[in-house]
């Protein structure tokens, strides 16, 4: 087993063929498929299904992705420790759905111009599942949405990079009081993310914290058909400030003030502990990030 049949495998499965990994690594097909069947061989196990199209992973093939970025990683931290300069590579990072709509083009934007040899691969995605893929390997780095105290399992470090704040919103048209208790919104109807969602979860948190009914009008991915959905009478909505502030639609929105329910979710980065190579795109990633949420209004 080598590293050069490790990178194949590793490419193989990010680039989804055997043609696009060949590509990638400047060798052949045929030497990129030798080198998959000589891991394969060495592990005793299928890594790949070469029925699919594209091929996809096994279940061991699973596993082995993830220790596969594990050791690839350690590999190019081994180099920089001795003075290799940075020649650049893949970064992978994923965002919340919310930060996503908040910042996530002008963060790319800003990386690409610190960091040029750099390829960026973004993905979005709940926070969980995300925090999962940084342990595993399978992410460099996320940018997630939990609460204030959060505290990062082993083999992950976490940066808070600010405040984001959760208000209520109703059409304009919507007869409710300038303020109310949370009790005053049972019954009514959310037009909400699906379930996984931190802003949701603490929502229905609230609701069952005070014995209170929790009715989900409508879910919908995104908050732009969110808040058309919200403008149209739908149902109530429950956005970030940030989110409520770029909306076009905000004229048509009216914030609704809940004496009683004041929610703060922290936004983090979260990324895996000496990984030396990522210094200097962690440390834009992070800038970028805080600046963007500074602008965005979001942090309170």
């Amino acid at each position: 087993m080598t590293l050069q049949e490790i990178s194949a495998f590793a490419a193989v499965v990010e680039t989804g063929s055997v043609g696009a990994a060949a590509r990638r690594l400047h060798l052949t097909q045929p030497a990129v498929s030798r080198r998959l069947q000589s891991l394969e061989d060495s592990l005793g196990e299928l890594l790949l299904d070469r029925h699919s199209k594209p091929p996809k992973p096994t279940a061991a093939g699973r596993r082995a992705y993830g220790l596969a970025r594990r050791l690839l990683a350690a590999a190019d931290d081994l180099k920089l420790a001795f003075g290799a300069p940075e020649t650049g590579g893949e970064f992978r990072f994923g965002a919340t759905p919310r930060l996503t709509e908040l910042v996530l083009a002008e963060v790319i934007a800003q990386l690409r111009r610190d960091h040029p040899k750099w390829e960026l691969h973004a993905s979005t995605g709940w926070s969980d599942p995300l925090l999962e893929r940084v342990l595993a390997g399978t992410l460099d780095a996320a940018a997630l949405s939990l609460p204030l105290d959060f505290q990062p399992p082993a083999g992950v470090e976490a940066r808070r990079l600010g405040v984001l704040g959760g208000c209520v919103v109703a059409a304009r048209s919507e007869r409710l009081p300038s303020a109310l208790a949370l009790e005053g919104l049972a019954g009514r109807g959310w037009i909400l993310n699906n379930d996984g969602c931190s802003l949701r979860g603490t929502l229905q948190q609230a609701f069952k914290a005070r014995g209170l009914p929790f009715e989900v009008a409508a879910e919908a991915a995104g908050a732009d058909l969110q808040l058309s959905l919200v403008a149209g009478g739908a149902g109530l909505g429950f956005v970030t400030e940030g989110v409520l502030q770029r909306s076009p639609l905000r004229k048509k929105l009216r914030r609704v003030e809940v004496r009683d329910f004041k929610p703060k979710l922290g936004a983090w980065l979260a990324f895996r502990p000496g990984s030396s190579r990522f210094q200097g795109l962690l440390e834009s990633l992070r800038g970028a990030l805080e600046r963007s949420l500074a602008s965005s209004r979001g942090p309170a």
